[in-house]
């Protein structure tokens, strides 16, 4: 039998790289052959790293894993959550929480959840490689949709990201400048009534008021 195992992991098939999984040594319970592992913040973007169980006294009883893995973070949006309502050109948060060790991110937008499109901060640059302190100042895109969501990405592995749990909503604005308070209107005049658009609006309805 072999009383005492050692579980070790390595990215380059275990030459000056090799990380313990487990203590000096770890009780080869007969008929367990598991180990509960709490993975560590050592993140790779491919699928490099190998596992090798020896025996801890002799090392030439060994086995080493045959396809390879990788370790990945992963993020957490707090902002958007879904239920939101924003408006074209405002400038909002998109906040998150990170696991791992990313130090760049993508922010990207979609308006129906197959289209991903690149976010801008409030600066109008695009939300690219931008440094993950866990929050960033954007504005609202030109995307009016009821299926609005925001997804983060790591810069180094595209495949490690998050999407905002919920559809939020994005409205366009209308401001009417004529009339104002200051108007005088006589009947049977032809008046222009006049307004400001933001976003992608192509109907409107005028209608009047006679409070």
């Amino acid at each position: 039998p072999v009383p005492y195992v050692k579980i070790q992991y390595s990215y380059d098939d275990f030459g000056a790289n090799i990380w313990n999984m487990t203590p000096v040594s770890t009780t080869n319970i007969v008929g367990a052959n598991s180990y509960a592992w709490l993975v560590e913040n050592r993140i790779s973007p491919v699928a490099d790293y190998q596992i090798r169980i020896s025996d801890y006294n002799d090392a030439a009883v060994s086995c080493t894993t045959t396809s390879p893995f990788k370790i990945r973070g992963d993020f957490n949006i707090t902002s958007p959550v879904g239920g939101e309502t924003w408006y074209v050109d405002e400038i909002r948060p998109i906040t998150w929480t990170t696991i791992g060790n990313i130090t760049a991110v993508n922010l990207e937008y979609s308006a129906n959840g197959t289209n991903w499109f690149t976010l801008k901060t409030q600066d109008g640059i695009n939300a690219t490689n931008v440094n993950n302190t866990g929050n960033l100042s954007i504005r609202v895109p030109d995307a009016i949709t009821d299926t609005f969501k925001v997804r983060v990405l790591s810069t180094i592995d595209t495949t490690v990201y998050k999407v905002s749990n919920a559809d939020s909503k994005v409205r366009g604005i209308l401001d009417v400048t004529t009339p104002n308070a200051s108007t005088l209107w006589k009947v049977n005049d032809t008046v222009a009534i006049t307004w400001t658009t933001t976003g992608s609006i192509s109907l409107v309805r005028v209608d009047y008021w006679d409070n």
